[in-house]
């Protein structure tokens, strides 16, 4: 018969191999993660209609090579949902980078054609860390893990100076069975950026979308679940920072119970 001891042995022998199994990945996962070491910068980008380029710039402040990849897409909304397609409209240069430690590299954003006349265009930059074997004699991938970190840049194309360019925003609640839902449509010309996206009645305040919520392009709309139990009493208002504002904006005031 087994003795005690035995058992707890060959139990500790098999836990250790399955946590070295479960934390070894995890430890690599944590490590190559930390190596994530290019920065992108502006956050957004404008192209003004005098003018037909912008730029963009890639920093590599690790201590490894990176590769990347810039692609240009047309961004538009539909059903409250974004949607991504290739243009032309706008070229990136360069496309491709291998960005050396410690250097950064300019990329420049384009327009072709002629600027918007009344209502801005809206675009976005998709930059791809490119995974890059590291067994580079027959090109073909090296064992291990392999990322990509993706980072996405609004492109804003802006109509003449003398053309007035601002968000104009419509609320309404609706109800689908019992789930409540805040609809935003923007009936101007200009992006609208919903950051902080809240309820507020009296001393309570519950965030609906904490942080960037999300965009309202022109002429479309976004919509957002309302938390359930989420009780619209008279007297509350939804409100939230539109482009950066440092002062929120009342969006829906409640007179009345639904």
């Amino acid at each position: 018969m087994m003795s005690v001891a035995v058992i707890k042995l060959r139990l500790n022998t098999t836990l250790k191999r399955l946590l070295t199994r479960i934390t070894l990945p995890l430890l690599m996962l944590v490590c190559s993660l930390s190596q994530a070491s290019m920065q992108v910068s502006p956050t957004q980008i404008f192209v003004a209609s005098e003018r037909n380029a912008a730029g963009l710039t890639l920093i590599n402040t690790g201590k490894a090579t990176v590769y990347a990849q810039v692609r240009v897409f047309e961004w538009r909304q539909q059903d409250g949902e974004d949607q991504l397609l290739p243009s032309q409209a706008i070229v990136a240069s360069p496309p491709m980078l291998q960005l050396a430690p410690n250097v950064q590299q300019l990329v420049r954003i384009v327009r072709n054609g002629q600027p918007p006349t009344t209502t801005e265009r809206s675009y976005r930059i998709l930059i791809d860390e490119v995974p890059v074997p590291l067994d580079t004699t027959d090109n073909t991938p090296a064992d291990g893990l392999q990322f990509r970190l993706r980072y996405s840049i609004p492109v804003f194309l802006t109509p003449p100076n003398h053309i007035t360019i601002e968000p104009i925003l419509n609320t309404r609640l609706t109800k689908d069975n019992d789930s409540h839902f805040l609809h935003i449509r923007n009936e101007g010309n200009s992006h609208a950026q919903i950051a902080d996206l809240s309820w507020q009645q009296g001393e309570q305040r519950i965030n609906i979308a904490p942080g960037l919520s999300g965009y309202v392009l022109p002429n479309q709309q976004r919509q957002w679940l309302l938390p359930d139990g989420l009780k619209l009493g008279s007297g509350g208002t939804f409100t939230a920072r539109i482009n950066g504002e440092l002062v929120e904006r009342i969006l829906v005031p409640i007179t009345a119970t639904d």
